[in-house]
């Protein structure tokens, strides 16, 4: 088995477990309504959300189904080596200007699959409290924090393996998981960044949302 085989069948697998996932997910909403949750949501608005996913999963798979062939495509054609042969001999330019090109072939699709996401099931449903102009800047955002990652992690490990040799991969996974933990506790600015919280109209929802957390 070559190297371009392995990468289109861990390809596969990945899309596969997808969707296995989402099967095993969906079968455990097809119960009835949890008994923690029957104070909280009413039978019919727990039907809402549970068509409202389904038409969710639904728009998932054909994104996973294109963007799995588009991803075959890649790698099993020379578009890789030729987007190599274009950048600089510099190991970190070379690998930046790689993952920026790859993430704008890629973008067009991504972009098309949120706008759907955002202006066809969320606007269906009564979700959407986003204009186009809002949506955009979240794309640039996006774009934006992409890059920045990219370069941080890039920079860190070409750095780290300049001065520690092969133990910067070490030094690269301690950073990645910091950046997961952080993540973790930095959820909220995160989240600023795209929406604009206000208080919940029905205050005693709050306190009920609280006893249902705390129940787990």
């Amino acid at each position: 088995m070559n190297f371009k085989t392995g990468i289109i069948l861990i390809i596969l697998f990945n899309y596969f477990y997808q969707y296995l996932l989402r099967k095993l997910q969906k079968s455990y909403l097809q119960r009835p309504l949890p008994k923690t949750v029957e104070k909280i949501y009413q039978e019919d608005e727990y039907q809402t959300f549970l068509h409202y996913q389904e038409d969710k999963d639904h728009l998932f798979f054909i994104e996973k189904t294109l963007t799995t062939i588009l991803s075959i495509l890649m790698v099993g054609s020379d578009l890789y080596p030729m987007i190599i042969s274009w950048l600089p001999d510099s190991p970190y330019l070379s690998s930046l200007g790689f993952l920026i090109i790859i993430t704008f072939i890629t973008f067009p699709l991504d972009a098309l699959f949120s706008y759907l996401f955002q202006f066809k099931i969320e606007e269906k449903y009564g979700f959407n409290h986003m204009t186009i102009q809002t949506w955009i800047i979240d794309q640039i955002k996006d774009i934006f924090i992409s890059f920045l990652l990219i370069s941080i992690l890039l920079g860190i490990g070409f750095i780290g393996y300049h001065y520690l040799g092969k133990w910067a991969i070490f030094l690269l996974g301690c950073c990645i998981i910091i950046f997961m933990v952080a993540c973790q506790y930095f959820t909220l600015p995160l989240m600023k960044l795209y929406h604009h919280f206000t208080e919940l109209e029905d205050p005693s929802l709050t306190s009920k949302l609280e006893d249902l957390a705390k129940s787990y």
